[in-house]
């Protein structure tokens, strides 16, 4: 049968070809028995990487982008800790987690970035993560912070280093050639009122409101009298 599905699960596709709405329903529960399966080989390593890597091979369009999500995190979760400081199973699966988070949810890739991958020495190491999170932040327009993340690889010692620099020159040639945005429009101020004649502000070439009270009045108390009999 194609895919590995079920017989009853590959005549429910066939018939939801013709119905429309069947065909979501098998696939709902495809995943759903994908799911079920891949959680009852928790302690099985080898099981969940072939569970997983079965299932990836029928939902990689577009459209399946909600079950591979759902299939890489069910299969993350039940691997559990990576099993040594190398692990190739586990950072191919956080690799591929974190690749369909970035398509699917930006904020959930994030998430899982962050306060995942980057406490996790082996997520650190492996420079595909970098890479792949740069890659959506220059997606999303974000250049500046794609190439914090690529310089942050290098930094932390993610391997390999080709991969990441490669992406690095070509985000800081870009960004390099990308002609700069005119300076935001100041706002009008309003008119500033008249300084008084008699401040000592006004003097100095300042705002009467910047001048202190006692600097004004002292100003006023500290005129010459006029002289007597002076005209």
């Amino acid at each position: 049968w194609p895919g590995g599905l079920q017989p009853g699960v590959a005549r429910a596709r066939v018939a939801g070809a013709r119905g429309g709405s069947q065909d979501m329903s098998a696939e709902e529960g495809d995943v759903a028995a994908v799911l079920q399966r891949i959680r009852a080989s928790a302690g099985n390593l080898q099981a969940i990487v072939d569970q997983y890597k079965a299932a990836e091979r029928s939902h990689q369009r577009d459209r399946d982008l909600q079950a591979l999500v759902d299939i890489y995190k069910a299969a993350w979760e039940t691997y559990g800790q990576p099993k040594g400081p190398i692990d190739f199973d586990f950072q191919d699966l956080s690799v591929k987690r974190l690749r369909a988070l970035c398509r699917h949810n930006p904020t959930d890739a994030r998430e899982f970035h962050n306060n995942v991958l980057r406490k996790c020495s082996i997520g650190r190491g492996d420079a595909r993560i970098y890479e792949v999170r740069a890659a959506m932040e220059e997606r999303l327009g974000d250049t500046a912070r794609a190439i914090k993340l690529l310089e942050e690889g290098i930094r932390v010692g993610a391997t390999p280093p080709s991969v990441l620099n490669k992406s690095l020159l070509r985000l800081q040639e870009l960004a390099k050639n990308r002609p700069e945005k005119p300076p935001p429009s100041q706002p009008v101020q309003a008119a500033e009122a008249r300084p008084s004649l008699f401040s000592s502000s006004a003097m100095a070439g300042e705002h009467p409101a910047a001048a202190p009270r006692g600097m004004l009045l002292s100003g006023l108390l500290q005129r010459p009298a006029p002289t007597p009999g002076a005209s």
